[in-house]
């Protein structure tokens, strides 16, 4: 069996209590210890001050300390290892120069009376960074745009360059779109001057450029016979004689809106202000590929950065981007694509898996990359084997064999044995929204039900999710919709009432 610990090792810690830092310390230390159990009391005082709470003098000398000590706040360094290392003394030397990092910031809180903002604590999520870093050509800082400069790490550039002097940094200010030309062209100016290389970026306009395309695609595949019927002359003059004193006053309105936006869209034309299209973000990558590369080297890309700057949401718009691209349906690609990137991942880290395990993967991220990478990641880890049981069991939601079993039963009108199937869910510990979901989810993907069952199956399952999510969670609910997915299908015959 698994242990929890396994499970959650990935999970991001910057804060702890005092005794979760002490054996979080004695664990990296490798240090062995006998709790005694001791009558002390620690008595909490509900007048004490909140220390993140400062006035306006206390946060000037916070400051000002903290600028005075800006050498020695650093990100930890992966210590020197070669082909010769092996993964034992790695993984202790990893936690030797980890632990004197901590030991360092403690000292310089300590000595200093230097109040520490929190700080990433857990070793595997320092050791993904080093990863990313030695492993990318291209180090991308996303930032986000209402303040660029507290979520970019100064020293996280000076690690890329000395792990290589090769590697490029680029800061990538995301959700550009919140931002007015003025305030783009005095962050543009500022940049500059200090030597960071930036480029404006947004995720938000990307993916409305994206859902433009794929409506455009879509409207291109239909049949020009469902089409709209054209009106005739008569109708169309008429409404453009209704239209026309409104399009005369409103043309007074435009002008004036092209005169005072003009100065804007020379502004936005603008190398150094332009918020860059997909397309445009992929050749400032290509642009940083390695100049002494060998013919075959495919350029590393790592996107680094805090929580909520819009990694996921860059990391789909690329992936959109190329959907597009290569797909005049939308919506069909994205499983694809996430197979094939799931596949790269799975070939550099050396992963085992089956192809259930990558189907399995496919279907629990629904199309979203960066779920796959997590659910990848977090079942090889618990696992060490990327099967399609291990995966559900790492999501925690019912297997989709099992539900298409059931919806299979209900297509075919076998009440008892779609029951049974529902009944071993349940027993299992999946709650009504598990169930439910999953069931949406699976009876989109079976191809030998007819569309007007789909369309009956989905639109039933529907109104019992919504039922579900108004509090009525019960297995008797459940089953009642698994009667009547049953009854679609069915004789009505069977459901008359004998007459005499």
């Amino acid at each position: 069996m698994v242990s929890e610990a396994s499970w959650v090792k990935m999970r991001s810690v910057t804060e702890q209590g005092a005794l979760d830092e002490f054996l979080a310390t004695a664990e990296l230390a490798g240090t062995d210890f006998t709790a005694e159990k001791t009558s002390n009391i620690k008595i909490i005082h509900t007048d004490q001050k909140n220390p993140y709470l400062l006035s306006g003098a206390e946060e000037r000398d916070v400051l000002g300390k903290q600028r005075a000590h800006k050498g020695k706040l650093t990100v930890p360094r992966r210590p020197k290892w070669d082909e010769s290392t092996t993964p034992e003394q790695l993984d202790t030397l990893e936690r030797e120069s980890f632990l004197d990092w901590r030991r360092g910031l403690a000292e310089l809180q300590e000595n200093n009376d230097l109040l520490m903002t929190p700080f990433e604590r857990n070793l595997e999520v320092w050791r993904q960074l080093w990863r990313v870093i030695e492993r990318s050509d291209l180090i991308v800082q996303i930032v986000d745009a209402r303040n660029p400069l507290l979520f970019r790490s100064d020293d996280l550039d000076s690690y890329v360059k000395a792990v290589d002097k090769r590697k490029e940094n680029l800061l990538l200010i995301n959700k550009a779109d919140m931002m007015t030309v003025k305030q783009r062209k005095i962050w543009a100016k500022y940049l500059k001057e200090t030597g960071i290389a930036y480029k404006f970026f947004s995720a938000i306009l990307a993916k409305e450029a994206l859902e433009a395309e794929e409506a455009e695609a879509e409207a291109e595949s239909q049949d020009a016979s469902s089409k709209a019927p054209q009106r005739d002359a008569g109708e169309q003059q008429d409404e453009s004689e209704e239209l026309s004193e409104e399009e005369e006053e409103a043309g007074e309105e435009e002008a004036g809106e092209e005169e005072a936006g003009e100065e804007a869209d020379v502004e936005v034309d603008d190398e150094d202000i332009r918020i860059l299209t997909v397309e445009e973000l992929e050749d400032i990558f290509l642009s940083h590929a390695p100049k002494d590369a060998a013919p075959d080297h495919k350029l590393s890309v790592g996107l680094v950065g805090y929580p909520n700057v819009g990694k996921s949401s860059t990391i789909n718009a690329l992936i959109g981007a190329k959907k597009v691209s290569v797909s005049s349906t939308p919506g069909k690609t994205k499983h694809f694509q996430t197979i094939h990137l799931s596949e790269k991942i799975i070939e550099a880290e050396s992963v085992q898996y089956s192809d259930d395990g990558l189907a399995a993967l496919v279907f629990s991220a629904e199309g979203d990359m960066r779920q796959a990478i997590n659910n990848l990641q977090s079942t090889f880890s618990g696992f060490g084997f990327v099967s399609g049981d291990n995966v559900f069991k790492i999501v925690d939601s019912p297997h989709p064999v099992k539900v298409q079993a059931m919806l299979k039963a209900c297509y075919e009108g076998n009440v008892n044995s779609a029951l049974d199937i529902l009944r071993e869910l349940w027993d299992l510990g999946y709650s009504s929204h598990d169930i439910i979901s999953t069931m949406f989810k699976v009876t989109k993907t079976i191809p030998t039900l007819s569309e007007h069952s789909k369309l009956e199956f989905i639109k039933e399952i529907g109104f019992t999710h919504m039922k579900v999510l108004e509090g009525v969670q019960t297995l008797l609910q459940l089953s009642g919709c698994v009667v009547r997915l049953c009854k679609i299908n069915m004789d009505p015959k069977r459901f008359e009432v004998a007459t005499k």
